[in-house]
């Protein structure tokens, strides 16, 4: 299955990929980008971001992650500018549904609870 985002490309200043999941990013001001939507690749799933980044000038001519120093690098009118980057998990995420057992499969039992120790007296104490 292919996951296709809704995202409008000639809207867009730039997109970088990382771990999986495109990021897009809109110009707010001439000096400022804004990471501001995230489509995970692997589950089809998106999310609304709002992380704004300084630049130099105006044009954003390129950005890349290198996943080997976490940096995320800007070309800027002639300016290389670098992001240092750490990735959370995106709490927009939705809960996965409950996996499916196939036909015919059963629950797995529950474990039994342990008993309490018992009181001399105790009604519920067991007799050997």
């Amino acid at each position: 299955m292919i996951n296709v985002t809704s995202q409008y490309k000639p809207s867009l200043s730039g997109a970088f990929m990382a771990c999986g999941v495109l990021y897009a990013l809109c110009s707010p001001s001439t000096r400022q980008e804004e990471i501001f939507y995230a489509f995970d690749t692997t589950t089809g799933q998106k999310c609304h971001l709002s992380i704004l980044l300084d630049k130099m000038l105006e044009t954003l001519q390129g950005i890349n992650y290198c996943p080997s120093d976490h940096k995320l690098y800007v070309y800027n009118d002639g300016y290389l500018i670098n992001y240092d980057f750490s990735f959370l998990t995106l709490k927009c995420r939705l809960p996965r549904p409950p996996g499916k057992r196939p036909s015919g499969a059963q629950a797995p039992p529950k474990a039994d609870k342990p008993n309490k120790p018992s009181r001399p007296g105790d009604p519920r104490a067991k007799h050997q």
